[in-house]
């Protein structure tokens, strides 16, 4: 991949099967950095799921970090926001900031990065960029977009760790939009092979394409540290 802030990224990894998509979906992944414009949805995750309880830990430790949380629940109040900037490595970058209004406030916050030289997207999860994650972006028989992870790496100081298949969860998430309900809907699910569901959220959003404000990206949206490696 090479990184451009002409072009978004998400239409760079599809290139011809981005006309595929609805056009909602092609006005929700179209910008760039360099456009000045950013994506909000808001909306309800009709239900949220957790699975086996040895999952638990994980996703508690996970939750201080803004990577997924132990809560379930129905009806959960839901905003995702997306903005394309460029990271301190000069590398382009588009935020997935999900918020969700349960008893307790929850994160989850994800950054697709158009890495050089790496033969994949990169996904880095959290708001510290401890796990890094190839993922492959494809359209949908629908006219919506999938997004599937791969190879997991484990940055922890000075080492960089592989996740081994059997302990590793793969994500599928996918977007789309109805328009007999004049909406978003998306359907996010996180795997282990061996032990089933660790995450799961369904649900449906309203969004919009808004214009940067004059100070910039906020900062409550960029992550607290950024990981060159990959």
């Amino acid at each position: 991949m090479t990184s451009d802030a002409r072009e978004s990224i998400v239409r760079r990894a599809l290139g011809a099967d981005f006309e595929k998509l609805h056009p909602e979906l092609r006005k929700r992944h179209a910008f760039a950095s360099a456009d000045g414009v950013y994506s909000v949805g808001t909306g309800v995750m009709d239900r949220i799921w957790t699975g086996s309880i040895i999952f638990r830990p994980f996703l508690l430790i996970g939750s201080m970090r803004n990577i997924m949380f132990p809560e379930s629940g129905e009806n959960v109040p839901f905003r995702i926001e997306c903005w394309a900037y460029r990271d301190r490595f000069d590398r382009e970058t588009i935020s997935l900031n999900r918020s969700y209004g349960l008893r307790r406030a929850r994160r989850f916050d994800e950054y697709v990065v158009d890495v050089p030289d790496s033969p994949s997207l990169i996904i880095y999860v959290g708001s510290h960029q401890h796990l890094a994650v190839d993922i492959a972006v494809s359209s949908s028989e629908r006219g919506g977009i999938e997004f599937r992870t791969g190879r997991q790496r484990l940055m922890l100081g000075p080492f960089r760790l592989p996740f081994p298949l059997f302990a590793s969860a793969e994500a599928v998430v996918h977007e789309w939009y109805d328009e007999e309900a004049a909406e978003f809907r998306i359907d996010g699910r996180v795997r282990n092979r061996l032990f089933g569901d660790v995450f799961g959220a369904v649900g449906r959003f309203q969004a919009s394409v808004e214009a940067i404000p004059a100070e910039g990206v906020p900062a409550r949206i960029r992550p607290v540290r950024e990981e060159a490696r990959w």
